[in-house]
């Protein structure tokens, strides 16, 4: 299938549309992980406003249409970029544009890094596990599995069926406890909005972890 990748913006009332169409498609049969469509909306619309990081929702356009085949909802931190809700439109699954939007945002992160200055190293992704035959593998992740990490609540509580998967930016790479802390800290706090995070059990849990963690080589990028 012929796409070409686009930055949906505030101001394209026609592909957000489109996006939430996806978004309610995907995630409709799954409330404690996903948002109702208006609170979604919602959300984007802040999230896309957010200046003390760089936030993106990609988009998969039809070659010379503006119809929506794939979304991806991402943004670089200074700790490390993180995608959320990667989606294909039913009728262009198989096809290999999960994949290739992939690409097309870790792309789009690498700009973000180079222009700010940053030392941002790794993109993230919260992975449902256990998963066996693991799908995000075939994608190109490494699961941290020694990390006990949990999805916050977003609207029946503490998601435990998570773990993080990264993919390195550049190779060869490293990584180490001491940055999935600092990135999970980063996003439960600023992206979650955990109150007391110091004090909060997952998170507790998930310090302990990164404490004991060895540092996992990283010697290619998929991407």
């Amino acid at each position: 299938m012929e796409v070409e990748y686009a930055e949906v913006g505030l101001t394209d009332a026609d592909l957000l549309d489109q996006v939430l169409k996806l978004y309610s498609e995907a995630f409709s049969g799954r409330p404690c992980v996903a948002l109702p469509n208006s609170d979604f909306m919602a959300y984007l619309q802040e999230f896309l406003q957010k200046t003390d990081f760089v936030p993106h929702l990609g988009a998969f356009l039809t070659n010379g249409e503006k119809h929506v085949v794939a979304v991806h909802v991402f943004a670089t931190y200074r700790e490390g970029a993180i995608g959320w809700y990667l989606i294909t439109a039913p009728e262009a699954r198989g096809q290999g544009l999960a994949k290739r939007m992939l690409k097309a945002t870790i792309d789009a992160v690498r700009r973000d890094v180079n222009s700010r200055g940053w030392k941002t190293k790794l993109y993230y992704a919260e992975l449902e596990y256990p998963c066996s035959p693991c799908w995000w593998e075939k994608m190109g992740y490494t699961p941290l599995a020694q990390v006990r990490y949990a999805q916050p609540p977003v609207r029946c509580g503490w998601q435990e069926g998570f773990r993080l998967g990264a993919i390195p930016l550049w190779c060869p790479q490293e990584i180490t406890g001491d940055d999935v802390l600092s990135f999970v800290r980063r996003i439960y706090s600023e992206e979650y909005q955990i109150p007391n995070l110091d004090k909060e059990e997952h998170f507790q849990r998930v310090k302990e972890d990164c404490e004991k963690m060895a540092p996992i080589k990283l010697e290619s990028c998929p991407y």
